[in-house]
């Protein structure tokens, strides 16, 4: 058994004076989907998405670049059927949280998914949460107690979909979860952080009085508890609301707008102030171009004067045939257009992921064309790295492809020395190693599932006495190299 992904990269990074921009691209064989960002410490970079390079299905992921976009490593985590990475959340010497939906597991079509990884990529657990319906992640923050809070929608019957909002301890055990109800189609696409504590929701709430949706923003509390709702119904027209940050006490978000259902999509922008846990006073500014505009997402980068902006856009004179491209500006604090940065566009649709700032005063955008640029797959992961001080990479010519393996399991391959024993095995796979760090290990069934991880201090054994009999691989790791063995349980 293989489990292959491949890299492929366009463009070589720019460096000029500590100054780091880049654009390439990620792909194989597969569907290859980018969804989420982080950056560690060490200014490297934490992709999560959606691959099927894995396996014949797809699995969520994480995968590990250095600051200049070079891959470290990657690891897939789901079951027979479609997994999805939304968001990553770190913590330093804590670990990963994949915070997505799943339908592999659970009890719906799709449930709410969280993933725990340790800072090797390890997964150590996972937990489904939702109902017999569809229920998907949108975004996800971590909080002060390694606790995390999802968002997005619920299946509710004849009422169509509902917000859901799931809050979870560190060990991924429920704390409470919320359903916001109303007649027609109502989503939580956005959360941050206010305070350290608050939770500021941003979603799109159906308005029976005009049959039309309008944005709507919650600010609650870490036990579920809403201290103010605003509500822009009395706005005109059809909105969607896609992303919220917060910054110190402004609330800004951003989405798209239209009069009704034949018009094209224009760009809106929404602000709001935080006083005494209350929302002040209200403010939407549309601007309307050729075409439909959606604002996807944003951030602000350096010292938060300014604001990069993005966008996906159709029907319009820049638009390259095949659905949607994507389109990157810089604006004000007030999110006013300054200037256009940079078109990425690909036959086929071009989606945005996630847009966050970076620690060298850029940003770092992800997310995918759906246009394969390598292999036979069908999509490719897109990161796209400002610089500090406005330099941007050129994406108008993304012809240099190369590309190397990243992940390659193969059934037999060892750089650790250990014995792997009895096999077959019964009750008992004992591993001996010649040293006492610590290993860690997952167990692979034959669709390439991981039905078993966890830690050896030293050499150890594990137990496989509740393993359904066949063939199994076994992988061991740690900060030497891997081994993969294969093993037969009887």
């Amino acid at each position: 058994m293989q489990i292959l992904i491949k890299i492929a990269f366009l463009l070589l990074p720019i460096m000029s004076i500590g100054q780091i921009s880049f654009y390439k691209h990620y792909a194989d064989n597969g569907f290859d989907f980018a969804q989420g960002v982080v950056q560690l410490e060490d200014s490297s970079y934490v992709i999560t998405g959606s691959s099927g390079s894995y396996a014949s299905h797809s699995e969520a992921f994480l995968m590990h670049v250095d600051s200049t976009g070079n891959w470290l490593w990657s690891n897939h985590y789901g079951g027979p059927e479609t997994d999805w990475g939304q968001r990553v959340l770190y913590k330093k010497n804590f670990g990963y949280f994949i915070a997505g939906y799943s339908n592999s597991f659970g009890i719906g079509d799709y449930d709410f998914y969280l993933v725990k990884v340790d800072e090797n990529g390890q997964e150590e657990w996972s937990n489904t949460y939702g109902s017999d319906g569809w229920d998907k992640v949108m975004d996800a923050v971590m909080l002060r107690d390694t606790g995390v809070v999802m968002i997005g929608e619920r299946q509710n019957g004849s009422y169509g979909l509902d917000m859901y909002i799931v809050r979870t301890d560190k060990n991924g055990d429920t704390l409470w979860s919320r359903t916001l109800e109303n007649n027609g189609n109502d989503v939580a696409n956005a959360v941050d952080l206010y305070q350290d504590s608050i939770l500021v929701i941003g979603g799109n709430r159906f308005n029976a009085d005009s049959s039309q949706v309008k944005p709507i923003l919650y600010l609650m509390t870490e036990a579920g508890v809403i201290f103010d709702t605003l509500d822009f119904s009395n706005y005109s027209g059809e909105f969607e609301l896609n992303d919220v940050q917060v910054l110190n006490d402004t609330v800004q978000a951003l989405g798209s707008q239209r009069d009704n259902d034949q018009d094209f999509w224009g760009l809106n922008y929404y602000r709001t102030e935080i006083s005494a846990m209350e929302f002040v006073g209200d403010f939407s500014y549309v601007e309307n171009l050729t075409g439909d505009w959606h604002g996807d997402c944003f951030t602000w980068y350096d010292d938060a004067s300014n604001r990069y902006l993005a966008f996906s856009f159709e029907n319009n004179v820049n638009t390259f045939e095949g659905g949607t491209d994507v389109m990157i500006q810089y604006g004000t604090n007030l999110m006013f257009y300054i200037n256009t940065v940079q078109f990425l566009a690909m036959v086929e649709p071009d989606v945005n992921g996630e847009i966050i700032p970076t620690s060298d005063g850029g940003a770092m955008l992800v997310g995918y064309h759906q246009n394969p640029l390598v292999g036979s797959g069908g999509g490719t992961i897109f990161l796209y790295k400002i610089g500090p001080n406005e330099v941007y990479p050129d994406a108008s010519n993304p012809t240099t492809v190369l590309h190397s393996n990243l992940v390659s399991i193969k059934e037999e391959f060892s750089a650790i020395d250990l014995k792997v024993y009895p096999n077959p095995a019964n009750d008992l796979l004992n591993v001996d190693v010649p040293t006492n760090e610590i290993h860690h290990f997952q167990i692979f069934d034959s669709s390439g599932k991981t039905i078993l991880s966890g830690a050896l201090n030293g050499s150890g054994s594990i137990d496989v006495n509740t393993f359904v009999s066949g063939v199994y691989l076994l992988k061991i790791s740690n900060a030497s190299g891997q081994a993969i063995h294969r093993v037969i349980i009887q």
